[in-house]
């Protein structure tokens, strides 16, 4: 659900080929305040404060990629965060996950997950 709201618009002119970007769907929607409602009764809130904090992915070349065991032991050590193997997991999987919908979210048509 990140992914999709956060990634700005990719619109291809199709007699061109030249591609333009557009504000994302949060920037439209909510004015780029995350709303209350993706955050309401969640049990392990702090994982998504951790998710924040962590950054949700990360350049490499000109490719969004995932973050990684080593960006996520870096920013334990770095922040004096004590985690479990079981939210390290967690938040790669997070990560991946955000990944992967920011690239399915350039298409306009994509829908919400």
């Amino acid at each position: 659900m990140l992914a999709w709201l956060t990634t700005p618009k990719v619109i291809v002119n199709k007699k061109t080929g030249i591609e333009s970007v557009h504000p994302s769907r949060l920037e439209t929607n909510y004015g780029n305040v995350m709303p209350d409602f993706l955050l309401k009764d969640l049990e392990f809130t702090y994982l998504l404060e951790h998710f924040y904090e962590l950054g949700w992915c990360k350049q490499s070349g000109d490719a969004t990629v995932p973050m990684d065991w080593v960006d996520i032991k870096a920013w334990s050590d770095v922040t004096e965060t004590n985690i479990d193997a079981w939210e390290s997991v967690t938040l790669v999987e997070m990560s991946s996950a955000y990944v992967s919908w920011h690239y399915k979210a350039k298409d306009m048509d994509c829908p919400p997950p």
